[in-house]
């Protein structure tokens, strides 16, 4: 989602203000809107999630940058494998958006050597599919001018402080 900053005063002025600040006012400023984002947004997606595997895929790696010209929002990044091998930088599609069931035919053996096929249904960790998806595209669709304005108010409080001296 993108928001032209063009069309508001409001935000050509917080933006503006980071602009000017001191580098050191500057990163304080940043980290008080990266901390407040990421909270926010991770609870917006906690909100969203139903089952353990999309928590630990989408909100354990939920993450907010924060510059003085944008702020991004950012989800299932991780690249660090969970137990059982999943990667959520590559495997958040069928987490997020589901995946198809289908039956699944294979030949075991058992512990006396015979072999003999097994049906079973697979997929069916994930939800069934919707192109919309579940936790974090809805999130981010319905929390954008809030996240904005998280991001403007955490700056001018910041920015309040510093100036009061705290």
């Amino acid at each position: 989602m993108v928001i032209d900053v063009r069309d508001s005063p409001e935000l050509r002025a917080v933006i503006l203000s980071l602009k000017l600040a001191d580098s050191e006012v500057r990163k304080t400023m940043t980290a008080a809107a990266r901390s407040v984002l990421r909270e926010a947004w991770q609870s917006e997606l906690r909100q969203r999630t139903l089952t353990r595997l999309e928590n630990r895929v989408i909100v354990d790696s939920a993450r907010a940058r924060v510059s003085s010209q944008s702020f991004t929002l950012t989800a299932a990044s991780s690249r660090r494998k969970l137990s059982g091998g999943l990667v959520p930088a590559d495997d958040w599609a069928s987490v997020e958006l589901g995946a198809k069931w289908f039956r699944r035919t294979y030949t075991v053996t058992s512990r006396k050597g015979n072999p003999y096929k097994v049906t079973k249904l697979a997929n069916r960790q994930f939800r069934p599919r919707r192109s919309k998806g579940y936790v974090a595209f809805p999130a981010a669709g319905k929390t954008g001018q809030r996240m904005v304005a998280l991001y403007v108010s955490a700056i001018a409080r910041r920015l309040h402080e510093i100036s009061e001296g705290k």
